[in-house]
């Protein structure tokens, strides 16, 4: 009984996309716990939600599961705009303001923010070494206008960031500092070579013995030596593929260079292994599977590796596992099998 007790605690949270095919009636949100709906941007230094079209069916998802927490993501890869908003006290009122504006009219929980990522140029984004502590500095506003918030509406507000999962990342952040200000952090433990010419798995629990470079343990290990207590970590899973072609078959791909950014709905996933398309191999090291055929290699997560990350979650205390991202696992075969782990099932 105490062990169900705890694992009812732990979040399952859904990152949603407004621009994703889907419709409220299908997503079985009793079984989540928070939805990150993704995502407003900033335009002019204001948080903006102007371009997204499906706020009107948050209510329908509200009145079927009245314990659902739903929080604005803002950001996502290639979103700019950040490190301008944090730069002044001007300017981190703006965005605050707006931002506080957007929950009141829409009835958000919270704020999440998706900056992607302090200190760094990638995808283009303006970055600035000051970013670091003016990150600090715009959370610490955006906390202080949740709390004036909360106090005229009688009810608590959420404010959480994703964070990149890699080690270099952790010191572009304040996480003494911001661990007392975010309800929680969500590591985006995937992705894990994107954008790399190096085969490698894309969301492994643990590391593999040809790669020991990156894992959702590492991870962990290095947000918890960093400040951030692990009762306030969000470990990611991944609904959809990513993969590499043009590697030596005649070797085990992961390490090998090869040509990637492939990807993969995990519907996609499901017809390829039905098909015969691509065989499923289970990496028993890195609690990891992965697909191949003479000329590609897949790394992803199933319900097998879901298990183990749900068993990783409670071994550690953590505070749970969200996933990117809802529309690419049509039948919620992923996410029942997260549900059932937390269960003990």
């Amino acid at each position: 009984m105490q062990k169900k007790q705890m694992d009812r605690k732990k979040h399952l949270i859904a990152y949603l996309a407004d621009w994703a095919s889907w419709q409220a009636e299908d997503l079985d949100v009793k079984k989540v716990s928070h939805i990150n709906y993704s995502f407003a941007l900033i335009k002019d230094g204001r948080v903006s939600v102007d371009h997204l079209e499906k706020l009107d069916r948050l209510k329908i998802l509200k009145e079927r599961n009245k314990d659902l927490k739903i929080v604005l993501s803002i950001g996502g890869w290639g979103a700019d705009g950040f490190s301008d908003a944090a730069l002044t006290q001007d300017s981190r009122s703006l965005f605050t303001k707006t931002a506080i504006d957007i929950v009141t009219e829409y009835d958000f929980d919270g704020l999440d923010l998706d900056w992607e990522y302090p200190c760094r140029d990638f995808a283009g984004i303006k970055a600035r070494p000051e970013d670091k502590a003016n990150y600090t500095h715009l959370v610490r506003s955006l906390r202080a206008g949740l709390d004036e918030l909360s106090d005229k509406t009688k009810r608590p507000y959420l404010l959480t960031m994703a964070a990149g999962a890699a080690e270099i990342f952790v010191g572009d952040l304040e996480l003494d500092l911001l661990s007392l200000l975010f309800d929680y952090v969500s590591i985006m433990t995937y992705d894990f070579h994107t954008g790399s010419d190096t085969v490698g798995h894309h969301t492994n629990l643990y590391c593999f013995e040809h790669d020991q470079s990156i894992s959702v343990q590492k991870s962990v290990e290095a947000f918890s030596r960093a400040g951030l207590p692990t009762e306030k970590i969000v470990i990611g899973a991944a609904f959809y593929g990513r993969g590499w072609s043009g590697f030596d078959r005649d070797l085990h791909p992961i390490g090998q260079k090869g040509q990637g950014d492939l990807s993969y709905p995990y519907e996609k996933i499901k017809i390829a292994i039905k098909e015969k398309s691509l065989v499923r191999y289970w990496d028993q090291a890195a609690c990891a599977p992965y697909l191949l055929n003479d000329d590609i290699f897949v790394g992803y997560d199933d319900p097998e590796s879901l298990r183990h990350k749900v068993a990783y979650v409670l071994k550690e205390d953590l505070a749970g596992i969200m996933f990117w991202e809802w529309s690419k696992d049509v039948d919620n075969e992923l996410l029942d099998a997260i549900y059932k782990a937390y269960q003990g099932q």
